[in-house]
């Protein structure tokens, strides 16, 4: 076996797992994708100084088009909620916007320009080091699930000393500049970061005012694209325009809701065109970072199989995106079955010059990677309807059918109005089927509860599925109390059973896929309706 580094170098880290395998080609041979999904540039939005603008405007008009930005805060003018300090935010809304996948990151505590005041240490104010340390500090005190990865630089002012002491704390830095960052970096380049600013001109009497801006900017980022570069944004206050003429004399170049909104549409079109990805500036970091730390040892390589262990030598608690990689595959390859821990997927391959390629999106130190060949010889389909339990047959929509297996591997099915379900691709194996519906429960009357007690008492002949939809308690047995409950909810004293609100036949049953196609008959029941007398809608 051969660990190999995405340089061409081999790891004297990963010595101990070497042995040597020499393979007669190079299928199994990978190349990591400089961006995910083969895009041709990144792109980062970032906002300083923790104002109330950013939350209240910045955020909503970035998730509208799915994208994430970075916030950096001087972690000394937040207060615990509304009203602030001046336009500063708060924590409430700062920890609100890391729950929805923003990066917070800082922006130091006081905002002094750090190239003007000494290394000091941590403990001693108006430092350096107290700057880094303590605002990082605060952060994770305050947002317990989130963790400062990078920082802005008060006044995007910075030095080599400042460098190397934020290298203590972040994974990487961000000054100014109207350059862009190259898409590998290195040692202290990492926080060198350039990030374009947009200094608006007057007059601001209208919207169009900005428009040269606007066009400035896209072409500097139309630039980052042409050159396979990163590319971020560097913002302050975000407001309606009609609020720029209060607020331009106090505050520094405010850009507005307008301004930000058509960026991102055309940042939308160019994402959808898969020519640039949007992330933040701590998981732009992350990913050059694995990308420029991958290595990889490969353990089988045929005609059908090929399976390698990806890795790196970061730690996993931090280092957890996944990298897209291209792995060489045979020619007659056209379409894989792929699989890493539970993730599971079947993928065209393609092709590039003389070679065929499987393009696919892996975890480094998240297992074993197995690629094969499918063929109709080791996938099948599962097939099937789930019909309500009466004398029509009525079909059952929006059914949720899981196939699981012992590795944690899941295949997901959804009954459609005909109550039709297909698994189109399953791997031969033994799996269970669970199988739920969370709405539109009905059908339960008197006539119900008279069933049951004619069934516990043995005066009526109840099949499998009646006497599970019977058995309301959930307690195994039918008893008087599954009548009662049964009148109880009828009569709308109570609004639920202690069972689940659908029943189910093969529910949490062994299903084993071997050699052919499977037909599944799924047949259902509400809850308590013994007589069968719904009729879903």
């Amino acid at each position: 076996m051969k660990y190999i580094l995405n340089s061409g170098i081999y790891s004297l880290l990963m010595a101990a797992f070497l042995a040597l395998t020499v393979y007669p080609q190079n299928f199994g041979e990978i190349t990591v994708k400089t961006w995910p999904d083969d895009r041709k540039a990144a792109f980062s939005f970032t906002f300083d100084d923790g104002l109330l603008s950013q939350s209240t405007n910045a955020k909503q008009i970035l998730e509208q088009f799915g994208f994430r930005g970075s916030f950096y805060f001087v972690t000394s003018t937040l207060t615990e909620q509304l009203p602030g300090v001046w336009r500063y935010g708060s924590w409430n809304e700062f920890t609100q916007m890391a729950a929805n996948g923003h990066e917070v990151g800082s922006h130091t505590v006081t905002h002094l320009n750090l190239t003007n005041i000494p290394a000091g240490d941590t403990l001693t104010e108006g430092t350096i080091l107290y700057e880094l340390y303590r605002s990082a500090k605060k952060i994770q005190e305050k947002i317990p699930f989130e963790k400062a990865f990078s920082i802005a630089y008060p006044f995007t002012a910075h030095n080599q000393l400042v460098d190397s002491l934020s290298a203590k704390f972040y994974l990487s830095g961000r000054g100014g500049g109207n350059n862009f960052n190259n898409s590998s970096l290195t040692g202290l380049d990492y926080f060198k970061l350039k990030c374009k600013e947009n200094y608006f001109n007057l007059p601001r009497n209208s919207p169009e005012d900005d428009l040269d801006e606007l066009n400035d900017f896209i072409a500097y980022t139309q630039s980052a694209i042409d050159q396979g570069k990163w590319a971020m944004l560097l913002a302050h206050e975000v407001v309606p325009f009609s609020e720029i003429g209060g607020i331009i004399n106090s505050t520094w170049y405010p850009m507005s809701n307008e301004w930000l909104t058509a960026l991102c549409q055309w940042l939308y079109s160019k994402s959808s065109a898969n020519e640039i990805w949007v992330e933040t500036t701590a998981n732009v970091t992350k990913y050059i970072r694995q990308r420029e730390s991958f290595l990889y040892q490969l353990i089988a390589q045929n005609d059908s199989t090929i399976k390698f262990i990806p890795a790196d030598t970061l730690d996993n608690l931090i280092y957890n995106l996944s990298l897209t990689v291209d792995v060489l595959v045979p020619s007659d390859w056209e379409e894989v079955i792929f699989q890493q821990g539970s993730v599971l997927q079947t993928l065209n391959t393609l092709t590039i010059g003389q070679n065929t390629f499987a393009r696919i999106n892996i975890i480094p130190d998240g297992g074993e990677v197995t690629l094969l060949k499918k063929t109709t010889a080791n996938s099948f389909a599962v097939t099937g309807n789930v019909l309500y339990h009466n004398s029509q047959n009525t079909p059952v929509e929006n059914v949720l059918l899981v196939l699981s297996r012992q590795d944690g591997v899941q295949f997901f099915a959804e009954s459609d109005e005909n109550g039709s379900f297909t698994f189109p691709s399953i791997l031969s194996g033994t799996y269970n089927l669970s199988i739920s519906k969370n709405e539109n429960w009905g059908g339960v009357n008197s006539t119900d509860a008279l069933f049951i007690m004619k069934g516990y008492s043995s005066q009526l002949t109840l099949d499998s599925l009646q006497t599970a939809a019977a058995d309301v308690n959930n307690d195994g047995f039918l008893t008087f109390s599954d009548a009662e409950m049964v009148m109880k909810r009828f009569s709308r004293l109570i609004n639920s059973f202690a069972g689940p609100d659908w029943i189910f036949s093969l529910n949490n049953s062994q299903i084993i896929v071997s050699s052919s196609n499977i037909n599944l008959n799924v047949e259902a029941l509400t809850s308590g309706d013994v007589n069968k007398s719904y009729i879903p809608q």
